[in-house]
């Protein structure tokens, strides 16, 4: 849904150039490190651009937009994240919590839909990170991914269109 959604949404012919030589870098990079989950990032990113970009242009209501987000995330997050944690279910429910807070604050913010969507990333990517970290007993290692979390967060923010009124 994500990459089909991307070449309806997006119309600048640079920036589906610019997706299709990151999606072969990744493919690549997934084929040589099987352990890389950028595949999945890039996915999850994509779909939550085109959720945005739904409830913009279709008027999808956000609550639909949430349930099929949560399904995605939640079998993805699953299947290829956390196929032997005992916890698995209680740092969903509360990841279902706050990303819903998250994702009805950015509903509603003045900015475009990429910007939204990476902040919704990022804060995926943190929350599974600590996760992660929390079941190999390495949860002291949180600053790395919280150092290009912040890095991340601070681009976006610094490089968003804001929309005015």
């Amino acid at each position: 849904m994500g990459s089909i959604g991307f070449w309806y949404f997006e119309k600048l012919l640079t920036f589906r150039i610019l997706y299709l030589i990151l999606l072969a870098i990744i493919l690549i990079w997934q084929l040589l490190l099987s352990s890389s989950f950028a595949g999945i990032y890039l996915s999850y990113f994509v779909t939550f651009w085109v959720l945005i970009n739904l409830y913009f242009t279709v008027n999808i209501p956000i609550g639909s937009q949430l349930f099929f987000a949560f399904a995605l995330i939640l079998n993805g997050v699953h299947l290829y994240f956390l196929r032997s944690y005992q916890n698995f279910w209680p740092n969903a429910l509360l990841f279902i919590l706050i990303f819903s807070e998250i994702y009805m604050a950015l509903s509603f913010w003045p900015a475009d839909p990429i910007s939204k969507a990476m902040i919704l990333l990022l804060f995926f990517y943190s929350f599974w990170e600590a996760v992660e970290l929390n079941q190999n007993h390495s949860f002291n290692l949180i600053w790395q991914p919280l150092v290009v979390v912040g890095i991340l967060f601070f681009l976006t923010i610094a490089t968003t269109s804001w929309y005015t009124f």
